[in-house]
């Protein structure tokens, strides 16, 4: 019976022995996905780090494209005034010289002025 009970302790320190391998290599598994894990982890944060920097220098451009568009903006508003009042000042002139003409050509067809050339 000592000899079956030595047997059976024989056997379980085996199986513990075999678990406890088995443990070892499940650790060395997990450290190696581990090290994956963190070689992927400091890869995305250089990736991340560069293309913030892009990101950040073509957000600066186009900040100062619309500074620009808003300085020119700001041109044609101020002279938004005098180019409606040339328009009206253009429109009245338009409109007078459109009457003499329309007039001139009422006199010519209706005969009260009549036009000689040399």
């Amino acid at each position: 019976m000592a000899e079956n009970s030595t047997r059976s302790a024989a056997q379980q320190i085996g199986i513990i022995l075999e678990r406890i391998d088995d443990l070892r290599g499940d650790m060395r598994e997990n450290k190696d996905q581990l090290e994956c894990l963190s070689k992927e982890i400091e890869d995305f944060r250089l990736l991340y780090t560069s293309e913030h920097q892009r990101v950040a220098i073509q957000s600066d451009a186009a900040h100062r494209r619309l500074d620009e568009h808003e300085k020119r903006l700001k041109t044609i508003e101020a002279t938004m005034p005098q180019l409606v009042m040339m328009g009206k000042i253009l429109t009245f002139v338009g409109s007078a010289v459109v009457v003499s003409i329309v007039g001139l050509i009422w006199t010519i067809i209706t005969h009260q002025v009549t036009l000689i050339f040399p």
